[in-house]
């Protein structure tokens, strides 16, 4: 369904939990584990130390970051759903559970009649002005993408309640459908009759097809 806005509801914006991280880790530890055996020269040793790491991984570390890896929310005709954790209790069951596919268990709900303002925000982080049209300025994202700079809008409920709705994992992912839409995503939001705020003329680059980081930083 396509509205004036040529927004194909509903809006799909993020990333579900999938297995990746643990097929990743699970080869990642393979290796690791021949290393260690190979300096170790002890195959119990070994197997002991990687399924050590590898249980930190899945139990701790994805959890805790859980929000940065994967996160989603969806523009429906009459509200948005959305998916974040703020805990690390919560991240963990929200993983676990993503893991069997459950992960919509978690979604939670705000309707446009509930919502007083929204707004573009772009948080200067970790970036360096002189690298910022080098791969260097880039490549931690990569890698570590808690380390993203939060790009996200900000939605203020009729209660003064703050949703964050994340624009960083699509802009390095998919931003054709995320960041180069904002303009649509906006205009629909005023249809609704919610106040939007660009203080940083974020969505004017975004028409423009410029890099949001050049804008920020330049």
């Amino acid at each position: 369904m396509k509205n004036n806005n040529n927004l194909k509801l509903p809006f799909f914006i993020g990333r579900l939990i999938n297995k990746t991280p643990i097929i990743f880790t699970s080869l990642a530890m393979l290796i690791f584990g021949f290393c260690c055996y190979l300096l170790a020269e002890s195959f119990l040793y070994s197997i002991l130390l990687a399924l050590a790491v590898m249980v930190f991984n899945i139990l701790v570390y994805y959890p805790l970051y859980l929000n940065n890896f994967f996160n989603y929310w969806i523009l429906n005709e009459d509200k948005i759903i959305y998916v974040n954790s703020n805990n690390y209790k919560n991240s963990l069951k929200r993983f676990l559970k993503g893991l069997s596919g459950k992960e919509k268990d978690f979604e939670k709900v705000v309707y446009y009649e509930n919502i007083k303002e929204v707004s573009v925000l772009y948080k200067k982080k970790i970036m360096d002005v002189s690298n910022i049209l080098t791969l260097t300025a880039y490549a931690p994202v990569a890698y570590m993408p808690y380390l993203r700079d939060p790009f996200y809008i900000k939605v203020i409920t009729k209660e003064d309640k703050e949703i964050q709705l994340d624009l960083s994992l699509d802009y390095f992912k998919n931003k054709e459908n995320s960041y180069l839409k904002l303009n649509q995503i906006f205009n629909f939001l005023i249809d609704k009759n919610i106040k939007v705020k660009d203080s940083k003329g974020i969505i004017e680059a975004s028409k423009n097809n410029e890099s949001v980081i050049r804008h920020i930083y330049s």
